[in-house]
Parts: structure tokens; C-alpha cells; sequence
């Protein structure tokens, strides 16, 4: 455990996704920012992306009828995936769609991250890129990225998201990229 100075750890049996949950709670609270703490005090469980179940991140979204609309959509495209034989293991959720000033973000942001749900089977990427498109069209701006492939190209797609769905959008004239969001890890097993 990493705790912030000044609070108190929780106990050793205690789970990874138990720990990281108290703080969504928090930052559930705050509005989803990047960090809860200043940026000294802030490690993996205090600060973005917060990890939420998919049961809790679909009660989130409901509170919102836009959002509401989108994770319904979502939810028929990790069905249909999930047909297609991809087990999505989780999502990485950011834009707009985590800032909870705007009730109607445009679309849910989104990387699903998967992995082959039989070793047997050969994933085909070009009706995963179609969904892709069906999702866009549905508003939810969906990326799939293989978890079980080049642990390079996930640690890189990853980072990349990671800032350009934590950043605000800025005038053409401005240079300067501002991180001010958080983001949200679902865990979609066992979903």
C-alpha cells in the first residue's frame, strides 16, 4: 500500500482494487481530477486513472441521461467483441466524458483493453476496426488494444491516452497542454 502522509493504511488482507476503490470514492467526489493530493503526496491508488468496476461506472454514468445513452452503446459493443471472440479485460475511460461540469460530453472516450478470448481462434482485427466505426457512430470513440501482444506497444498506446484524454482542448494559438482531469479504469471481468 501506498498510503498519502497522514492517512491511515489499510490492513495487509486488504485488496489491491479494495484500496484503489476508496480513493474513487474520493475522486468521485471531487469530480474525477487528476490528482487528489498535491502532486508530492499523490502515488498509484491516490491519484488517476481511479479504478471502478463496470457495475459502478455504469451507476456513475446513469446519473447522467447523455452518459447514460453512451454506456448503453458501449455495452452492445463489448458484446459484440466479445462475439467476436475478444474477452475485454477492461476500459480506459477519459475526455470529456469524465469531467463532470459538462452534463452532455460529446462521446465516451475509450480504449478496450482485450485480449484473445481463445487461443485457438484468430482475432479479426478488421471486424474489430468496424466496430470501431459502429461505435463512433453511437458516440463512443472506442480504441481496441490487445493486452496479451507487444507489452512496448500497450505501455506506449497507454501513455498516450493516458495524456491526450487527461488534457484540456486548447485554442490553436496556445501551445501549452493542461492536464486537469482524471480518468477511469473499469474492470470489465466478471462483467
Amino acid at each position: 500500500m501506498l498510503p498519502t502522509p497522514g492517512e491511515r493504511p489499510m490492513s495487509a488482507g486488504t485488496s489491491f482494487a479494495a484500496m484503489a476503490g476508496a480513493f474513487a470514492d474520493r475522486a468521485e467526489a471531487a469530480g474525477f481530477p487528476a490528482f487528489l493530493t498535491p502532486v508530492a503526496l499523490s502515488n498509484p491508488l491516490n491519484a488517476t486513472p481511479y479504478l471502478l468496476s463496470y457495475e459502478r461506472f455504469e451507476a456513475w454514468a446513469g446519473a447522467w441521461p447523455v452518459r447514460r445513452r453512451q454506456v448503453a452503446a458501449l455495452g452492445d459493443i463489448l458484446r459484440r467483441a466479445e462475439a467476436g471472440g475478444v474477452s475485454v479485460e477492461a476500459l480506459f475511460v477519459g475526455g470529456s466524458f469524465t469531467d463532470t461540469a459538462n452534463p452532455a460530453p460529446g462521446d465516451l472516450d475509450c480504449l478496450l483493453l482485450y485480449r484473445q478470448a481463445d487461443p485457438g481462434r484468430v482475432v479479426d482485427v478488421a471486424a474489430l476496426a468496424g466496430l470501431q466505426s459502429v461505435a463512433r457512430q453511437e458516440g463512443v470513440d472506442a480504441r481496441f488494444i490487445p493486452v496479451d501482444g507487444d507489452p512496448l506497444v500497450l505501455i506506449k498506446t497507454v501513455s498516450y491516452f493516458t495524456l491526450l484524454y487527461a488534457k484540456r482542448k486548447t485554442a490553436p494559438d496556445e501551445p501549452e497542454v493542461r492536464i486537469v482531469r482524471g480518468l477511469l479504469l473499469v474492470d470489465c471481468q466478471g462483467r
